[in-house]
């Protein structure tokens, strides 16, 4: 991979032409340019754990969701979970996998939403979060 430097506004329409599965910059740039999947990449998921970890990792923020992390949300009144592993999210109690947020989302019928905010986990002392405190800040970047 290289870095390419562009502005807030270009940086705001690659993510505004963002389709539904993508999960980076590559991803879309790939599907407007026309351009094949990146070989280095093929058969591996986005979400391929590092070093045999087990669990979900998220990439593009670099947050390892370890084996058997469960996170929640409620939508539309109704109480979802989901569990790590081994690369995919399981949704509970039906077992089926996803292997990104978004999906795991769009599996419960949400359509386009900030999965971050939306989905929480417990901690060890039994506080609420949202996900999307687990992603180092830097690498978080907002629509203007």
């Amino acid at each position: 991979m290289r870095s390419i430097m562009v502005s807030t506004a270009v940086f705001a329409a690659i993510w505004a032409a963002r389709a539904e599965d993508e999960e980076s910059e590559d991803e879309i740039l790939r599907r407007i340019l026309e351009l094949p999947e990146d070989s280095s990449a093929a058969g591996t998921s986005r979400s391929e754990p590092v070093n045999g970890e087990g669990g979900f990792y998220a990439r593009r923020y670099g947050v390892h969701f370890p084996e058997g992390f469960r996170i929640h949300r409620t939508f539309k009144g109704r109480r979802y979970e989901a569990v790590a592993t081994q690369g995919a999210w399981r949704l509970e109690p039906s077992g089926e996998l996803f292997h990104s947020l978004s999906r795991l989302s769009n599996g419960i019928g949400t359509g386009v939403e900030n999965v971050w905010r939306n989905w929480h986990y417990m901690d060890a002392d039994g506080g609420e979060h949202e996900i999307s405190d687990l992603r180092d800040p830097s690498t978080i970047h907002t629509r203007g």
